[in-house]
């Protein structure tokens, strides 16, 4: 989906109960975008590679629960991550 509008993203996470994971911060806004199964932001320096974007999501994925992920807007950045709960 990498083409589609963010509208049309938030939609297709919402009919298949998927988390969005994105490097764009909108998804992050709850005030355009509620009611979703959640979004992770990975805010990392445009110039990582594909390579070593992935390995930072599998480090971060390896390092958290399952269940967290969803309902959740979470921020990946180097080395740690932020989570807010979509449930308030």
């Amino acid at each position: 989906m990498s083409y589609a509008e963010d509208r049309e993203i938030i939609e297709y996470s919402r009919k298949t109960g998927r988390v969005v994971v994105t490097r764009d911060l909108d998804f992050g806004d709850v005030l355009r975008y509620p009611n979703h199964p959640g979004a992770i932001i990975l805010r990392l320096l445009s110039e990582y590679t594909a390579k070593e974007l992935n390995d930072i999501f599998r480090e971060f994925l390896s390092s958290v629960e399952g269940q967290i992920l969803q309902k959740s807007i979470i921020i990946v950045e180097l080395g740690r991550y932020r989570r807010r709960s979509l449930n308030a």
